[in-house]
């Protein structure tokens, strides 16, 4: 790497420090993430429960693919959505947790996932995915490691 290389590197991850830092970071545990094989029928279902987790206020995110529509809930829900795409899972992953990072500003910042990930790296944590918005991230982690995580990457952006 030239030295013109590190310094652009070290003034974008000085920005992405400089959001992180005036963002919430928090994570939830007892969730599941669900991979599910898309197809008109699966999607339909997709549909339908977001409009019935948005009048229940309950939390879920998920994502449709090309493929995989990816859902992830509270596990409290476990039977529900097992019902609904009964035929169409492809993968459970049980005792998952999001790092949830509320971020304002991130126009033409690039880097933010590409610098939590080499964090989680660092601790030898796995992410098993993650979804974005304008403003929210969330990245999916084991359980075990979340408070953990959150607490090392606060003292991380302290530093």
């Amino acid at each position: 790497m030239t030295i013109q290389q590190a310094v652009k590197k070290f003034l974008r991850e000085q920005k992405v420090r400089k959001i992180l830092k005036t963002s919430e970071i928090g994570a939830t545990t007892d969730l599941i993430l669900f991979n599910i094989k898309r197809n008109s029928s699966s999607i339909a279902a997709y549909d339908n429960l977001k409009v019935e987790m948005i009048k229940t206020s309950n939390h879920i995110r998920g994502a449709a693919g090309e493929r995989y529509i990816t859902i992830l809930v509270n596990e409290t829900f476990y039977d529900y959505i097992l019902n609904i795409f009964r035929d169409n899972i492809i993968s459970v992953q049980k005792k998952v947790a999001c790092i949830l990072l509320d971020c304002s500003n991130t126009d033409n910042v690039s880097g933010i996932i590409t610098y939590i990930t080499s964090l989680l790296a660092e601790k030898n944590i796995n992410m098993h995915g993650f979804f974005t918005s304008q403003d929210d991230m969330t990245l999916i982690i084991d359980e075990s490691k979340a408070f953990e995580y959150v607490d090392e990457l606060k003292k991380k952006l302290n530093a």
